[in-house]
């Protein structure tokens, strides 16, 4: 356990030997508190790519975004998915052009979606509209006509 004092309120707090060198917050005045000690180091990697997409974190999720997105051309419904999974990818790696190109294509597929569910919902208020409304009377005969 690592004791130290906050450096603006002077509270002691405690830390445990794994948060050295982290920063934290006063639990009394909230302020940002370095904990001392050096950071522990971690250990490399077990394999180091040179592509970022591919070194650590959520791999391939730019891939995945941009799947969802040419999915979402073809079944909107799938847009909220690409989406999710581009902006995912944008904050890991801003750079990933896939993600981008996922983020693109779900917001054109987004744009079908709102499209498709707009001309349902007239589609299902017409039809709607057409089974309930009284059927027009026939039109009138037209009186024989006589021969000269």
């Amino acid at each position: 356990m690592i004791e130290f004092a906050c450096p603006e309120c002077r509270t002691g707090m405690t830390a445990g030997a794994a948060h050295a060198g982290l920063p934290s917050f006063c639990p009394a005045c909230q302020s940002p508190v370095q904990i001392p000690g050096s950071a522990p180091r971690r250990p490399a990697p077990f394999h180091t790519s040179p592509h970022p997409a591919t070194s650590g974190g959520r791999q391939g999720s730019g891939a995945v975004a941009l799947t969802y997105g040419i999915l979402s051309l073809f079944v909107p419904l799938f847009a909220p998915a690409a989406l999710s999974w581009s902006n995912r990818a944008l904050r890991e790696d801003p750079t990933d052009g896939a993600a981008k190109a996922g983020n693109a294509l779900g917001i054109i597929g987004t744009v079908l979606l709102v499209m498709a569910a707009s001309a349902f919902f007239i589609w299902a208020l017409w039809a709607l509209s057409a089974a309930t409304s009284p059927a027009p009377p026939p039109p009138p005969r037209m009186p024989a006509t006589q021969p000269y």
